[in-house]
C-alpha cells in the first residue's frame, strides 16, 4: 500500500506526468536520464536511490517502448506501470525494527529518515550537516582541536522511550547519541572505532560515568544499527544487534527534553532515525540474566 500511495502522488499534477513521460522515453532509447529531483519527490525517491534502480528503469521503459505506437490509453497504462514499479523498486528495503530488550516498542514519535535536509524542529547547534547519498552527513571542521564536533538538536519530551538509529564511521570519528533533560545533559551512547559505551553524564565540567563498557572494532564504511533503550533507573543499548550494554543510575530516571546526534574527529553518517515510547518487556529480568551470565563467561 506505500508504494501504491507514493505512485498516486506522483501523478496529482500534469506536469509530473509529462516528466514522467520525458524519462520513460529516454530511457526506452537509452538516452541520458533526466533528473529525478521534483518528480522522484512525491514517491519519495531521491536522486541516489534513482541511481539505484535506472536498470529497473531501462527494464520497464523497454516494454512502454514496444507501445509507443499504440494507441494513447495504452500508452498511459504503461507509463503508470514504469512509474509505479520505479516507486515499488526504490522502496525495496524498507528499514527493518531491530530488536529490543528491555523494552517493547509503543508509539512511534519521530521518525526521520535523513534522505532529504532535516526540518526546521532540527537545531543545529554546530557545523557541518549536509544531506548527501540519501543520509545525512554529519563532519568535524577544523581545527578539530579547538573546534567542537558537529552537533544536533531535536527537541522533544520523552519519559520510556527507545531510540534507533544508522551510523557510519569514516576513519577515527567517534558517533554520539545524546538524551538531554531540561537544564543539559543526561545520558548517552558513545561509539569510538574500538569501543562502545553508555554514559550517564550531566552539563558543564562533568566527564560522566561509564555505565557498562565494550571494547569491540566497529568497522569502518559499513552501516551499524544502534539501539538505546531507557526505562526507569536502566538503560540498554544494543549494537547491530551483537554488543549489548547494560546500566543502571537512579537519576536516570528523569524526564527528558531533546534528543542530540553528535560525532566527532572526523566524518559521520547517520539515516533511519526512530524513536518511540518505551513499554516495560515482561521478559526483561531473564533476559538481562543471561546477558550477565554470558559475559562472564566471556572474560
Amino acid at each position: 500500500m506505500t508504494s501504491i500511495r507514493f505512485a498516486q502522488g506522483a501523478f496529482l499534477h500534469a506536469r509530473q506526468i509529462r516528466e514522467w513521460h520525458r524519462f520513460a522515453i529516454c530511457a526506452a532509447q537509452r538516452r541520458s536520464l533526466p533528473p529525478l529531483g521534483s518528480l522522484g519527490r512525491p514517491c519519495g525517491i531521491g536522486v541516489p536511490q534513482a541511481a539505484q534502480v535506472t536498470n529497473l528503469c531501462y527494464a520497464l521503459a523497454s516494454a512502454f517502448a514496444s507501445l509507443h505506437r499504440a494507441n494513447s490509453t495504452m500508452r498511459r497504462i504503461a507509463l503508470l506501470v514504469c512509474a509505479l514499479a520505479l516507486c515499488m523498486g526504490a522502496r525495496a528495503e524498507p528499514t527493518q525494527d531491530a530488536k529490543t530488550l528491555m523494552t517493547e516498542r509503543g508509539k512511534l514519535v519521530l521518525k526521520e529518515d535523513f534522505d532529504q535536509p532535516p526540518d526546521k524542529q532540527w537545531r543545529i547547534a554546530a557545523p557541518e550537516w549536509k544531506t548527501e547519498d540519501g543520509a545525512l552527513k554529519a563532519t568535524h571542521l577544523p581545527p578539530i582541536a579547538t573546534n567542537h564536533g558537529p552537533v544536533m538538536e531535536h527537541r522533544i519530551a520523552l519519559g520510556n522511550a527507545i531510540v534507533q538509529v544508522s551510523f557510519k564511521l569514516e576513519g577515527k570519528t567517534r558517533v554520539v547519541v545524546h538524551f538531554n533533560k531540561k537544564n543539559g545533559h543526561l545520558c548517552r551512547a558513545l561509539i569510538h572505532p574500538d569501543a562502545f559505551y553508555i554514559i550517564r553524564r550531566d552539563s558543564g565540567g562533568d566527564k560522566g560515568i561509564r555505565l557498562d563498557t565494550r571494547e569491540t572494532p566497529i568497522a569502518p564504511g559499513q552501516w551499524h544499527t544502534l539501539v538505546v533503550e531507557i526505562l526507569g533507573t536502566e538503560m540498554v543499548a544494543s549494537l547491530d544487534g551483537k554488543e549489548v550494554l547494560v546500566g543502571t543510575r537512579d537519576d536516570l530516571d528523569q524526564p527528558k527534553a531533546a534528543l542530540l546526534l553528535e560525532s566527532a574527529a572526523g566524518t559521520a553518517w547517520f539515516k533511519d532515525l526512530r524513536v518511540w515510547e518505551a513499554q516495560a518487556n515482561p521478559n526483561w529480568a531473564a533476559t538481562k540474566a543471561k546477558l550477565l551470565e554470558a559475559r562472564q563467561v566471556s572474560k
